[in-house]
């Protein structure tokens, strides 16, 4: 090539560069702009190439290889980037921790925790490294080096987030003046924050229960009531939404009494309440997937029964108590652990009602058939027939002549001995009503009495072999029933009604039974005083209407019934049919007749 050639073509190159090199550059702004972390990685080694020490360059390199997991080719570059800086530097130092928190594959190293702090000593300011200093504190519950972090990040920046965890932070250590301080920067300078929506309404609710936190700290802080204080401690922290005190309160309780259910179960539904569901699963072997999300519990009734019981299990270890808990614990849908219950309550006594009917009951929903079979079927092997105390024309005491009797009739003792009597049922006398004894009701057709009021007696040696009572009655409109003063059942009639109120509303079907069922509990052994006032729904009202039936149910019905439906729900309509019979023999009921009718039906079709 002639020399003028050659000339010419170094010039021009020479004349290109700076515009090719500008052409990259402008390339990478733009990769910058839209974080592609990618291109940026292609186009900064390229214009590395022509200058390989660029420690701009090198720079954005590596935090491009940081971001796409690009671990080992993160590490040379700064590596590299190292030799040339020849002195430590906070930016290589705070790449190099986060590698090594990756290359850990969890949440601890300590290898990162070193960097971290190496980087901060040279920039006390980089705000990057103490945010993930004060995570990775706080996630280690570090009470000593949180608090300083944090405190130094406050200092550098305005970040609701921050001020937020500072608020958190100084809670846990009931700085009051503290945490009143952050609390109106939170709400003066980022009034619309989530931040502070969410911890408005939490702080205004701390003022108020400030000294009962006060106080429990005091008591715990003696020694006193360790478990009843720290879960006490932990509610008022879920209602708060201070998730984090909430669940290390729990979790303190726990550690205390490990192999206590009734702590486990509120550990279990703050977990859940905090959006750790899993967590409560993973951690207690059970399922609080109900409560996830959602500020809600069972109640302090269900709480406070469950210690009650668990303490009488502990003691006595009864078969009542063990179904007891179980039946609570299937309601709040834990099936595994309520069977295990009713197992140990079987283990203790294998003819133990009320175990046999739950655990049946649970193992016909969890399709496993023959479990239940066996169940229901060693019920009826021992189970008395039920037993009926009143039945329509029965004889009943009333009054009928619109007096008011105030409350004392309701009682035991009272004495109705100059009431008139006479069997049921009881009514004006239009249609079928006062087919027993027909009332009066008063002067005026159009303005009859509101209330009338009707007492009679029956004798139950034991209540307690019942599983529960039948009440099958027909009232028009409005009725309270009471047993030994005490009320049982209301219907269509307000709660603090006088002899002079009317019925909330006619009634529907008012010829129709209405059953209620009762507890075995709701009598005494012996003598025990039905006390019954019927309202009309108006004056002017054609009529009124009166009648029971009541009988102590033992467990045959309900087993039978669910034999039956068992049965029929794997074909055995004959097994079914008998079922159905042997409950219609003992009582009528239209909707078991009904499937015996069913069964009937499906043998003649095969």
């Amino acid at each position: 090539m002639p020399l003028s050639r050659l000339i010419y073509v170094i010039t021009l190159n020479l004349c290109l560069l700076p515009c090719a090199n500008a052409d990259l550059a402008s390339q990478l702004k733009r990769a910058e702009t839209a974080s592609d972390t990618t291109a940026i990685i292609e186009i900064a080694k390229r214009l590395l190439d022509k200058n390989p020490d660029d420690l701009i360059l090198l720079r954005k390199i590596a935090r491009a290889q940081l971001k796409n997991n690009a671990f080992s080719e993160c590490t040379k570059t700064l590596a590299h980037l190292s030799s040339l800086l020849r002195k430590e530097d906070a930016e290589v130092l705070e790449m190099f921790g986060d590698i090594e928190l990756q290359k850990s594959g969890s949440e601890e190293s300590e290898n990162a925790l070193g960097y971290w702090t190496r980087a901060l000593q040279i920039d006390p300011a980089r705000t990057s490294v103490l945010t993930k200093l004060v995570e990775y504190q706080s996630r280690h519950f570090n009470r000593q080096k949180e608090p300083e972090y944090l405190r130094k990040l406050v200092q550098l920046t305005n970040d609701p987030e921050n001020l937020s965890r500072i608020i958190n932070l100084n809670l846990r250590n009931r700085d009051w003046d503290a945490i009143d301080q952050f609390t109106k920067r939170l709400r003066a300078s980022f009034p619309s924050s989530d931040q502070a929506k969410k911890w408005n309404p939490s702080y205004d609710q701390l003022l108020k229960i400030k000294i009962r936190l006060i106080d429990i700290d005091s008591s715990l802080s003696k020694g006193l009531y360790m478990v009843n204080h720290l879960l006490e401690r932990a509610w008022i922290f879920n209602e708060l939404f201070i998730d984090q005190l909430a669940i290390e309160d729990a979790e303190r309780a726990l550690e205390i009494r490990p192999d206590s259910l009734w702590v486990k179960y509120q550990l279990g539904i703050i977990l859940a309440n905090a959006g750790k569901a899993k967590e409560a699963s993973d951690q207690l072997g059970l399922n609080f997937w109900r409560y996830s999300y959602k500020r809600k519990n069972p109640g302090q009734q269900f709480l406070t029964k469950l210690n009650h019981l668990e303490k009488t299990i502990k003691e006595k270890g009864t078969a009542e108590a063990l179904t007891e808990r179980a039946d609570m614990l299937y309601r709040e849908g834990q099936t595994d652990l309520a069977i295990a219950d009713l197992q140990m309550a079987m283990n203790k006594n294998p003819d133990h009602i009320p175990s046999l009917l739950l655990f049946a009951n649970i193992q016909i929903g969890k399709s496993k058939t023959k479990d239940a079979q066996r169940a229901l079927q060693r019920i009826l092997n021992q189970e008395s027939d039920p037993v009926t105390y009143i039945s329509s024309g029965h004889r009943w005491k009333y009054l009928d002549n619109g007096s008011n009797q105030g409350i004392a009739w309701r009682t035991k003792d009272f004495d109705d001995s100059t009431w008139p009597s006479g069997p049921s049922q009881l009514g004006y006398g239009t249609d079928d009503e006062g087919s027993g004894t027909t009332l009066r009701f008063g002067p005026d057709s159009s303005s009859k009495y509101p209330t009338t009021y009707f007492r009679t007696s029956v004798k139950i040696l034991d209540p307690s072999l019942f599983s529960n009572f039948l009440f099958r009655v027909k009232y028009d409109d409005g009725i309270a029933v009471y047993i030994n003063g005490k009320q049982a059942i209301r219907q269509n009639l307000a709660l603090e009604a006088s002899f002079t109120t009317f019925a909330s509303s006619t009634v529907r079907n008012e010829s129709d039974w209405k059953e209620i069922r009762l507890p075995s509990s709701s009598f005494s052994a012996g003598t025990n005083v039905i006390a019954v006032e019927i309202h009309q729904s108006r004056g002017a009202s054609s009529d009124i209407r009166f009648d029971m039936f009541l009988h102590g149910h033992t467990a045959r019905l309900q087993a039978l019934e669910k034999l039956g439906r068992l049965q029929m729900s794997l074909g055995d309509f004959e097994d079914a049919s008998q079922s159905f019979k042997a409950y219609l023999d003992l009582q009528y009921n239209q909707k078991i007749n009904d499937l015996y009718q069913a069964c009937f039906s499906s043998l003649q079709k095969n």
